[in-house]
């Protein structure tokens, strides 16, 4: 069996290698796509757009997530089909106030992304523990090991003026921090001095 090589002659005429034409072929259409008008690819955006609103008015869970592709539906309805706010975010099954929420942050900073995670705002107070205090009951409790909350609390409320806090929080600096630090420099503590364990008898 030998191999051929056959060339088009761009007129519709196969030829061999040696120029004779080839006797039968079987032609196989690949990656030819003929240059569709723009009418029609956005006939067919027009569809896939259809096609999710109808995905997404099934499949509406009763806690307000929205999907990526319910804000895609819902920008595609307000910019290219120029709906009002509030039907484009019906359509989108978006409540109406969200969404004239993300069209007002729109227009006010247009470089905010809307498929951007909004559920990490921390809504509660910082902690009342600054670093000062954080260093005052390291000193306190290297100087006084066996002091209780209720005695840092106490030193804490007379070092610092009109410094309040309750004896949970100390309890949870202790465990999270004091404990954690305490762990790091015994481990440096090891490393220095070489550890080595005692023989067995």
């Amino acid at each position: 069996m030998s191999l051929k090589y056959f060339v088009e002659d761009g007129l519709g005429g196969v030829f061999n290698e040696d120029g004779s034409e080839a006797m039968d072929w079987d032609e196989e259409r690949m990656h030819q796509t003929a240059l569709e008008p723009k009418a029609c690819d956005q006939a067919r955006v027009d569809v896939v757009m259809a096609e999710l609103e109808a995905d997404i008015a099934c499949s509406r869970k009763t806690y307000n997530i929205y999907t990526d592709e319910q804000k895609a539906l819902f920008l595609y309805l307000l910019r290219f089909k120029f709906l009002k706010v509030k039907p484009a975010a019906e359509r989108a099954a978006i409540n109406p106030r969200a969404a004239q929420g993300w069209v007002k942050r729109m227009n006010e900073d247009p470089e905010w992304n809307i498929y951007g995670k909004l559920t990490n705002k921390v809504n509660r107070a910082g902690s009342q523990l600054q670093d000062e205090h954080k260093h005052f009951l390291i000193n306190l409790f290297d100087e006084e090991p066996q002091a209780t909350r209720k005695d840092a609390v106490d030193a804490l409320t007379a070092e610092f003026e009109g410094f309040n806090l309750k004896e949970s929080q100390v309890g949870t600096f202790i465990r999270n921090e004091l404990y954690i630090s305490s762990l790091a420099l015994t481990s440096v503590i090891v490393e220095i001095i070489g550890f080595k364990s005692l023989p067995s008898s």
